[in-house]
C-alpha cells in the first residue's frame, strides 16, 4: 500500500527547495545545487549572443573555404597531378625523384593535405593503388622511420631516445605520424637535407620500378599490395636506410663536438 503524502508536507518540501537558506526546526538543510544550476541556465538563456556569433563565424568560414579556397586547391591539385603524370611518361625515374623531393616541404608547409592527400584518394578510388601513395609511404613514412630509429640507437641525449621510440613505433605499426621526425629535422639542417635526399632516392626507385601502392598501412604491408612488390620493398628499404645513416652520422658528430 502506497503511503499518503499530505499537501502540507509537499508544500514544505517545495518551500525548502525554493529557499535553501532557511530551515525549519528539527529539519536538516536541503542542497541548493539544483536551484543554482537552474539559475545559471536561465541566466545563460538570456544571453544567446555568443552562440549566434559563433554559429555565424563557422558558417562564414565554411562558405569561404567552399567557394574561394576549394576551387583554388582543386586547380592546384589537378595541375600537380597532370604535371607528374606527364613527367612519369617522359622519365619515370626523374618523376619519382621530384615527387619524393617535394614531399617534406609539402607537409611542413601545409600543402600536403590540400594537394597530395586528395591525389592519393583519387588514384585509390580509380585504380585501387596509387603512385602518390607509394611516394607517401617511401618518402615520408620510411624516411621518418629511419630518422626516429637512428635517434633510438644513437640519440643526442637519453631524453630523445624515448621521444623517437614512440614515433618509430607508430611509423612502423600504422604507417603514419611522420610528424614524429619534426623535432630532429628542425633541430639539424643536415638531418633535414638527409631527409630530402632519402625521399628523392626512394621516390626515384618507385618511379624506376613502376611501383604503385598506398600509404596509411603498417610498414610491412605495402610491398604485398604494390604493383611491383620487389621494387616497392627496395624503395622503402633504401629510403629508410639512407635517412638512418645520415641522422646517425649527424648525431655522432654532435656527440663528438660536445665532448671536445
Amino acid at each position: 500500500m502506497i503511503p499518503a503524502v499530505s499537501r502540507t508536507g509537499l508544500s514544505e518540501r517545495y518551500a525548502d527547495a525554493e529557499e535553501p537558506g532557511t530551515s525549519k526546526p528539527g529539519r536538516p538543510k536541503k542542497s541548493s545545487s539544483a536551484a543554482a544550476v537552474f539559475r545559471g541556465s536561465s541566466s545563460a538563456m538570456k544571453c544567446p549572443a555568443s552562440s549566434t556569433v559563433g554559429g555565424l563565424a563557422g558558417l562564414l568560414g565554411g562558405l569561404v573555404v567552399h567557394f574561394a579556397l576549394a576551387p583554388l586547391t582543386s586547380a592546384i591539385g589537378d595541375g600537380v597531378k597532370a604535371g607528374i603524370e606527364e613527367l612519369v611518361e617522359f622519365n619515370p625515374l626523374l618523376a619519382g625523384a621530384v615527387a619524393g623531393l617535394v614531399m617534406w616541404p609539402a607537409i611542413i608547409g601545409g600543402v600536403y593535405h590540400a594537394v597530395i592527400l586528395p591525389l592519393v584518394l583519387v588514384e585509390m578510388g580509380e585504380k585501387g593503388h596509387s603512385f602518390f601513395g607509394a611516394i607517401d609511404m617511401v618518402g615520408l613514412v620510411m624516411v621518418s622511420l629511419g630518422i626516429t630509429l637512428a635517434n633510438v640507437v644513437l640519440p643526442r641525449s637519453s631524453g630523445e631516445r624515448a621521444l623517437a621510440a614512440s614515433g618509430a613505433a607508430v611509423n612502423f605499426g600504422f604507417g603514419t605520424f611522420v610528424e614524429a621526425a619534426y623535432p630532429f629535422l628542425l633541430a639539424d639542417k643536415r638531418v633535414f637535407a638527409g631527409a630530402l635526399l632519402s625521399a628523392a632516392a626512394g621516390g626515384a626507385l618507385v618511379g624506376w620500378t613502376g611501383s604503385e601502392a598506398t600509404a596509411y598501412l603498417p610498414a610491412f604491408v605495402p610491398p604485398f599490395i604494390a604493383t611491383n612488390k620487389l621494387g616497392m620493398a627496395l624503395a622503402m628499404l633504401v629510403a629508410c636506410a639512407c635517412a638512418f645513416a645520415v641522422t646517425a652520422l649527424a648525431n655522432l658528430h654532435h656527440r663528438r663536438k660536445q665532448r671536445a
